[in-house]
C-alpha cells in the first residue's frame, strides 16, 4: 500500500492536546528501546609507561576498533557500553571527542 506524497506548500497543522498518537514513531522510548546495563570492568592491554601509570574507568558509547595513541604499539579497541580501564591520554581523548558515556574516574584497585 503506497502513501500519497505531499508537496511542500502542504501544511498539516497538529493539535498538542489531542491525545491519539499520529503516524509514526510517538514515545522516545519506541526510538531507543530499553536501555541495558553494564557495570563490569575489564582490563586493557597495558601501555608503556609514557601514557601514564595510573589507569582510568571509562565506558565508550560507541565502539571503537584500533585507535593508536602515540606509539604504534599503543593502540586499543573498546566495545560500547563496557567498562575499560585505560591510560589517562586515551581517557582525555576519548572524553574531548565526547565518545563516553560518563566521566572517567581513576581505577583504585579493591584491597582485600
Amino acid at each position: 500500500m503506497a502513501t500519497q506524497r505531499r508537496s511542500p506548500s502542504d501544511v498539516e497543522t497538529v493539535d498538542p492536546n489531542v491525545e491519539e498518537p499520529t503516524e509514526g514513531i510517538t514515545k522516545l522510548s519506541e526510538v531507543f528501546g530499553q536501555p541495558m546495563v553494564v557495570d563490569e570492568v575489564q582490563q586493557v592491554q597495558q601501555a608503556p609507561t609514557t601514557l601514564g601509570d595510573q589507569g582510568w574507568v571509562i565506558r565508550t558509547n560507541v565502539d571503537v576498533e584500533d585507535m593508536t595513541v602515540g606509539a604504534p604499539e599503543n593502540h586499543f579497541s573498546f566495545k560500547a557500553g563496557t567498562r575499560y580501564r585505560a591510560p589517562l591520554r586515551v581517557a582525555e581523548i576519548l572524553y574531548n571527542r565526547d565518545m563516553l558515556m560518563e566521566q572517567p574516574y581513576p581505577y583504585e584497585p579493591q584491597r582485600r
